[in-house]
This record gives structure tokens, sequence and C-alpha cells, in this order.
């Protein structure tokens, strides 16, 4: 019997299970405290920095957003509607309102981030790399919006299945939060490595992205549009 090597889902989910063993191992074992990052305001030039930026510019932004969100509501109410409407006509379920609610979603998480800045100093929010302000929060927006940008474009768009689409997923929120661990950690050695780690882990999520996306390609009909 031929010897097969580990699809990419399991080598990726295996390093990353991996990393996070280690990473857990390194903060039990008391490394911690000592590579911690330090918030904006504890560093005095961070902070003087963070409290020199203009917020306006946020305010504007979230009320644009929140004219979208009415847009996409009013969208998701019309598809929940004619969803209803199907099943009583037809008794078959119609998901045509998980694309609406999942961009009403993502306007209203960009939102609160944007009024979070607006109404704030930043300082606690941030995290100081170097003397240089970086928002922490917009790590955390991403986190979240990320992956329901992942799930509306393959899953309601192309049509994958949820466990085609689930390990890119995990691997793109694990480097998310690497890449913000290499911007504020102290350290250069881990702050390559971080760097290093997030490439490699942006690379597999790519390649089963790609793969998911010439799947889509072999199984559409030569017919139909785009």
């Amino acid at each position: 019997r031929p010897c097969r090597l580990p699809s990419l889902e399991v080598l990726a989910l295996s390093t990353t299970g991996s990393l996070a063993c280690a990473v857990a191992a390194s903060v039990a074992l008391g490394v911690w405290p000592q590579i911690a990052p330090v918030t904006c305001a504890a560093d005095e030039r961070c902070a003087e920095l963070d409290g020199a930026i203009d917020r306006t510019f946020h305010g504007k932004i979230a009320f644009a957003l929140g004219i979208l969100l009415l847009k996409e509501v009013v969208g998701l109410i019309k598809a929940v509607a004619d969803g209803m409407r199907d099943l009583a006509r037809t008794s078959a379920k119609s998901r045509r309102w998980l694309a609406p609610l999942l961009l009403s979603a993502i306007l209203g998480v960009l939102i609160c981030f944007e009024l979070e800045l607006f109404l704030s100093d930043g300082s606690s929010l941030a995290h100081s790399a170097h003397g240089r302000p970086v928002q922490t929060l917009r790590y955390a927006e991403w986190v979240v919006n990320v992956p329901l940008f992942i799930v509306l474009g393959a899953c309601c768009f192309m049509g994958r299945p949820l466990k085609e689409v689930l390990p890119p997923l995990i691997l793109t929120e694990v480097y998310m939060v690497v890449a913000w661990f290499a911007v504020v950690v102290h350290s250069v050695l881990l702050s390559i490595v971080a760097v290093v780690v997030t490439f490699v882990l942006y690379s597999l999520a790519t390649l089963m992205m790609l793969r998911g996306v010439r799947a889509f390609w072999r199984e559409s009909a030569p017919d139909s549009p785009g």
C-alpha cells in the first residue's frame, strides 16, 4: 500500500495546534510577563502620539456605514419575508437571508469599531510598538469580520460547504493574532519569528482558498454567468 502524504488541511491544522501548544506552554512557564505588550497609556511617547491623532473622521465613517447598514437591514427584512413566503408555498427552506445577515453583521461591527475610536481617547485601546501607537481594536475587528467575509464569499456566493471553508478560516484567525503580536512585542527575535509564522499560515490559508475557487470553477456550469 503506497504511503500517502497528509492533506494540506491536516498539515496546516497540525502546525497551528503545535504552535498553540507552544504558546500555552510558554505562558505556563511564566514567559508572558517578560514579553507582554505595553499599553500605549503606559508609554509617554506613544500616548502623546496617539492623543495627537484627529478622530473626527472615525465619526464620519461610522455615519456613512450606518447608511449602508440601513440599506442592508431593509434587504434582510425583504429576504426573510420572501423566504417565509416561499416556505409557505413550497415547503422548501430558503437561505437568501444569509448574505444580507452577514453583511449587516459586518457593517454593525465596523460601526461599533469606528464609534469606539471616535468617542474614546484611544490610548487605553492601543499598544505601544517602540513608542508608536498600534490600534489593537483594529485587529480585534479583523478577527471578527474577516471570517464573516470568508463565509460570505465562499458559502453564500460560491456555494462551498462549511467544512471546506473552516480550515483556512481557522488559520486566518490565528495568523491575524500572530501578526498583531509581531507588531507589539518588544523582542526583535520574537517579532521576526512571529512574522515568519504569519506568512507561513497566510500562505497555507491562501492555498486552501485557491483550491476551493478552482473546485468552484470546475463544478460551475459552462454557461453560468461570470
